[in-house]
C-alpha cells in the first residue's frame, strides 16, 4: 500500500482501513522523506486480494485542465471523492520545506483537507496520476506528488536506519522552524517589552506554542533504539525551555515578590 511518509512516519502503531471497513496492522517497508512517499505493508491472511488501481499515467501525459478525482479523508470523511481541474505543474518540497530540493508536483483544485494525504489523485480514465501530499489553507488549492515517484521509491532499500534517521530529522526540521520561527520571535518581544505585566501576553502565547511542540515531539517515536534516544534528549531540551519561560512568567506577573 502506497501512502504519504509524513502520514506515517514516527507513527507508534500503524493501522489501514479497507473501503469495506476491515482494519489491518501495517508497518513501513520503504519510504523516501524526499517525496514524501511511503510503501506499507499490511498484516493480513495472504489468502485476502485488496482491489487495486493496476493503472498509473506518467507526469508528462498530465495536462493543464486536466479534469481529475481525489481519493481521501478529510477531516475524517472517509470514502470521500471530489472532482477538480489540474491547475499548474509547480516545483516544491512535499516534506513540508525540509533540506531536500524541491520536486515537480501536480497543482489541482479538487477538494482536499487534513485527512486528504496519502490518498489517489486520477484521471477520468481511472489512471492513477498523483498521491494527494499537502493542502494549502484557505486556498481552494493542494498538491499531488506525481505517480511518476513511485518508481523511484521501490528502488530503494527497506526501512533501516538510516531511513529512521532521515524521518526524525525531516520532523525535527518542522519543530525547530516552529520554534524559531513562531516562539522566538514571542520571547523576543517579552524581551523588548517593559518588564512586568507587558511581558505576560507574548509569553503565555510562547509557552502555550512551545508546549504544543513539546507534545508533538513526545509522541513521536522512532524504530530504532539510537533514534529514540535522540529524540528524548530534543525533548528533554524542550522541558528545560518550558520551565524556564515559565519561570520568567511567574516573575512578570509580580514583580515585587521577586525584587
Amino acid at each position: 500500500m502506497l501512502t504519504n511518509a509524513h502520514v506515517v512516519r514516527g507513527g507508534r502503531r500503524i493501522s489501514v482501513t479497507t473501503f469495506d471497513g476491515r482494519s489491518f496492522p501495517a508497518s513501513i517497508r520503504k519510504i523516501d522523506n524526499h517525496t514524501d512517499l511511503a510503501l506499507l505493508t499490511l498484516d493480513a491472511p495472504a489468502h485476502l486480494r485488496f482491489p487495486i488501481i493496476s493503472h498509473h499515467g506518467f507526469l508528462r501525459g498530465v495536462r493543464v485542465g486536466d479534469d481529475v478525482l481525489a481519493f481521501g479523508d478529510p477531516l475524517g470523511l472517509d470514502r470521500t471523492v471530489t472532482r477538480g481541474m489540474v491547475g499548474a505543474m509547480r516545483e516544491m518540497s512535499p516534506s513540508s520545506g525540509a533540506w531536500f530540493p524541491d520536486v515537480l508536483a501536480i497543482q489541482h483544485d479538487a477538494a482536499i483537507a487534513p485527512g486528504s494525504s496519502g490518498g489517489p489523485l486520477v484521471n477520468l480514465y481511472g489512471e492513477w496520476i498523483g498521491v494527494n501530499t499537502l493542502v494549502v489553507p484557505g486556498e481552494r488549492f493542494g498538491f499531488a506528488v506525481p505517480a511518476d515517484l513511485y518508481s523511484r521509491l521501490i528502488l530503494r532499500g527497506d526501512y533501516a536506519l538510516r531511513d529512521d534517521w532521515r524521518s526524525y530529522r525531516t520532523e525535527e526540521h518542522r519543530w525547530e522552524d516552529l520554534y524559531w520561527g513562531t516562539i522566538i520571535p514571542l520571547v523576543n518581544q517579552a524581551a523588548e517589552a517593559p518588564w512586568g505585566p507587558a511581558m505576560v501576553s507574548p509569553l503565555r502565547e510562547a509557552l502555550a506554542a512551545l508546549t504544543r511542540l513539546r507534545d508533538d515531539a513526545a509522541s513521536y517515536h522512532a524504530q530504532y533504539i539510537e533514534i529514540r534516544r535522540l529524540a528524548r534528549l530534543y525533548v528533554r531540551w524542550l522541558d528545560a525551555s518550558i520551565a524556564l519561560y515559565a519561570f520568567i512568567l511567574t516573575v512578570a506577573l509580580d514583580p515585587p515578590a521577586w525584587s
